[in-house]
């Protein structure tokens, strides 16, 4: 309390900035197909293009109630981070990667989207099902194969949820691509 006259004095426009598109936002490391660690520079730029991008392809999804599983170091939670806090979404933190506490927590926090390797996917199928999550519209599988079968299951289980298969390398901004999967995706 003591220092409220001191922030009293502060400005309360925002400051001029000589920020550039071109001007490094974060670094993050990836070892990529090499298998070698590397630095990743991503610049302000490629943030705003690909959360513009994003919000266009997930318009079923305006503003996402984004349930973030994965680590910060991982490139993947860079989509849930910054599209839903420039979209005006709400970002959610898992407090585990335990089945019953994400499922708690997609239903306690209204959860509409969240990104998961499809390995973590089919574990929280079954769960999601049983019970129904009204305010879920959208799951993003990443990071590893999708299997046909875990489509065919999705889409029997959760008709109405889009399900999506992003790809892309942490040098795209972390998506380069994504494909809304449908059922006929599911034949072998």
């Amino acid at each position: 309390d003591a220092d409220w006259p001191a922030i009293a004095r502060q400005p309360v426009s925002a400051p001029a900035t000589a920020l550039d598109p071109r001007h490094p936002a974060y670094v993050i490391y990836t070892s990529g197909s090499t298998g070698n660690p590397k630095g990743v520079v991503v610049e302000h730029g490629q943030i705003i293009n690909s959360n513009a991008v994003r919000g266009i392809f997930y318009e079923d999804v305006p503003q996402p109630r984004f349930l973030l599983l994965s680590s910060i170091a991982f490139d993947s939670s860079i989509a849930g981070v910054f599209w839903s806090l420039l979209s005006g979404g709400t970002l959610v933190l898992s407090p585990d990667l335990s089945v019953d506490l994400i499922i708690s927590t997609i239903a306690r926090d209204r959860v509409n989207c969240f990104l998961t390797v499809p390995s973590l996917y089919d574990a929280l199928l079954n769960h999601l099902a049983g019970s129904v999550r009204e305010n879920l519209r959208t799951v993003i599988l990443a990071g590893e194969t999708c299997p046909p079968d875990l489509v065919r299951q999705h889409y029997q289980l959760l008709p109405t949820v889009s399900l999506v298969n992003e790809y892309g390398p942490t040098e795209c901004s972390v998506w380069s691509t994504a494909y809304r999967c449908v059922l006929q995706d599911s034949a072998s």
